[in-house]
């Protein structure tokens, strides 16, 4: 077979005359392909042609020039940053994927895409939007692989983001990032859109956590205003909100709903100087044992990942359908003021929480009013690591309860009624027939 062939080229000259501009050609490519591998790129002023595109080398130890998989410049060991110092990406391989037309011009070399490869990082939260907008200004594609992002606000590391694969798409209509890695051990996919009306398209998703957000919004140039909404679902909770954020974000036409409660929700959120935030709830339903549980879950074990959180709140909680009935969080306590446990029976709950973890503690207050303004109050202390209270006071208009009295109905409520189940203290008909003997 390959002697037929040959023999075709051999016997024909138009055959001939094809093969020779064939190797030709081939011969040429692989020329101006290769000629730009005997450069010195020592003397080469790459950080002006990077600064040019709003990227700034501070450091490098080597410039290779590669052909495979396509023309490009391999910097090793770099530092880079962007305009303002935003962002200082560290110990990385930069490639600059170069126009194929402009790769013999060595002092002037023109790239398509920007591909940062194993860099480290750090990033500021305050800075994040201003670092969108001066990438957002770069014509250039660009890529991650296989780089970590720690995230810090402040002088305090929050969390780190590792083998970060992402890129940036400019196009005529929008521009476009896409991120991928792991956060916490758990793989995520978050994505940016900005279209040319300022309109904006945030989507975060967490599969091993069935969480999905989505934000959209827009923004107004002159006002820097932003409105929008905001989807955001994790396992079987659900909040959804409408927004306007000025010196503050507020919130309209929302709702949460989980297993613990369903409620209209609005309000408003603060992040300047601290987060702080004012939420009224209008309640359809909140299941007070369930809530409990999660209280109890999340604040006394020593290894809750959320105690940190509960700790620094700072805001309050209006719940509509309870006159007066507040829940507030303010310099390491929770507050509970006035929670009605049951509205016909008129039993109210007052609490707050100041010791946290395996030894925490919540302080109470139980009142019962019943007819001609009579008022019956139990006050104690819940020991969630115990599975029991204890009883500090019983007060009742003109009656006064001696200490072995209180003993007595201490123990009679932690072994008839708590049975080492704590939930089984806000069974409003057991409360209900204990008071009544009380009284």
């Amino acid at each position: 077979m390959l002697k037929k062939n040959f023999f075709i080229f051999k016997k024909s000259k138009s055959a001939k005359f094809f093969l020779y501009i064939f190797i030709s050609l081939v011969v040429v490519l692989f020329t101006y392909l290769f000629i730009p591998k005997f450069y010195n790129y020592s003397d080469l002023k790459i950080e002006k042609i990077l600064t040019n595109s709003g990227i700034v080398l501070k450091d490098s130890n080597k410039i290779d020039y590669h052909i495979f998989p396509s023309p490009r410049l391999s910097i090793k060991n770099a530092k880079i940053g962007f305009d303002n110092e935003l962002i200082d990406i560290n110990s990385s391989e930069i490639l600059l994927v170069l126009n194929f037309k402009d790769i013999l011009k060595k002092e002037n070399f023109k790239f398509k895409k920007f591909i940062i490869k194993s860099g480290f990082s750090k990033l500021d939260l305050d800075n994040i939007e201003d670092l969108v907008k001066i990438i957002s200004k770069n014509n250039k594609q660009i890529f991650l692989k296989k780089n970590n992002i720690l995230i810090t606000h402040g002088e305090k590391d929050l969390f780190e983001l590792k083998n970060i694969e992402g890129r940036y798409i400019i196009s005529n209509n929008s521009n476009k990032l896409s991120i991928n890695g792991t956060f916490l051990d758990h793989s995520f996919l978050f994505g940016f859109e900005q279209n040319q009306t300022n309109k904006n398209i945030l989507s975060l998703k967490v599969p091993s956590l069935n969480l999905s957000s989505n934000l959209f919004y827009k923004k107004d140039d002159i006002s820097n205003k932003k409105d929008g909404t905001l989807n955001f679902q994790i396992l079987d909770n659900l909040i959804f909100f409408k927004f306007l954020e000025e010196k503050e974000i507020l919130i309209e036409e929302g709702y949460i709903r989980n297993n613990l409660l369903n409620s209209s929700l609005q309000g408003s959120l603060s992040f300047n100087p601290n987060f702080t935030f004012k939420l009224n709830l209008d309640l359809n339903y909140l299941r007070f044992i369930k809530f409990f549980e999660f209280l109890n879950k999340h604040l006394f074990f020593d290894n809750s990942e959320s105690l940190e959180f509960f700790k620094k709140a700072n805001g309050t909680l209006v719940i509509s359908k309870m006159p007066d009935s507040l829940i507030i969080f303010e310099n390491n306590d929770i507050r509970f003021s006035n929670i009605t446990l049951d509205k016909e029976k008129n039993i109210y709950l007052n609490g707050k929480i100041s010791e946290y973890g395996s030894k925490g503690k919540i302080q109470f207050d139980i009142t019962k009013e019943s007819e001609g303004s009579k008022k019956i109050v139990i006050s104690g202390v819940i020991l969630p690591y115990a599975s029991k209270i204890r009883i500090n006071e019983i007060y009742k208009e003109n009656k006064n309860y001696s200490k072995e009295e209180m003993e007595n109905y201490e123990t009679k409520i932690n072994n008839e009624i708590i049975k080492k189940n704590l939930n089984n203290i806000f069974d409003v008909n057991l409360i209900d027939n204990l008071i009544d003997e009380i009284n």
